[in-house]
This record gives structure tokens, C-alpha cells and sequence, in this order.
């Protein structure tokens, strides 16, 4: 079986922090879980997240 993931969605936000006047940005990632078989695709429930700075 083979196994993808699908992203559903990816957004970028923007940070000022007051504290540290940090400018970086904080990327959000939403993926979900693709199963293929020879006789079947799969599109799983469970949804992934991923958080980079």
C-alpha cells in the first residue's frame, strides 16, 4: 500500500511580537492521509498538523 499525503491547506502568518520584536513568520500546514491499494483509494479521516517557524 502506498501512503500520501494531501495538502488541504497552508497559511503563513505574520508575527510582531511585543516582547522579543520578533518579525518572523509562522507557517501552518493541514495534511490528510491517502491510502492506495491495487484495488482500493483510501482518503483517511484524521487531519495533520504542521507547525515551522
Amino acid at each position: 500500500m502506498k501512503t500520501e499525503y494531501i495538502n488541504l491547506k497552508k497559511a503563513v502568518l505574520n508575527n510582531n511580537c511585543p516582547e522579543c520584536f520578533a518579525t518572523e513568520s509562522l507557517t501552518l500546514s493541514f495534511d490528510q492521509k491517502k491510502v492506495t491499494s491495487p484495488f482500493v483509494i483510501q482518503i483517511r479521516k484524521e487531519i495533520i498538523e504542521k507547525h515551522a517557524l
